[in-house]
């Protein structure tokens, strides 16, 4: 069995490595600004948490 922490592996993920991955696979912008938001949205509501 492996137990692994996943919620802090995408904590500490670069976001801007994410955005060029995702632009690399997926052409429509709707999509690439609407995982730029999630991001940015997960990023700030850690900060806020700690």
């Amino acid at each position: 069995m492996l137990d692994v922490d996943v919620q802090n592996f995408f904590d500490t993920l670069d976001h801007q490595i994410c955005r060029d991955l995702l632009s690399k696979r997926v052409s429509c912008g709707v999509i690439q600004r609407l995982v730029g938001k999630w991001l940015n949205a997960r990023a700030r509501g850690r900060r806020r948490a700690t």
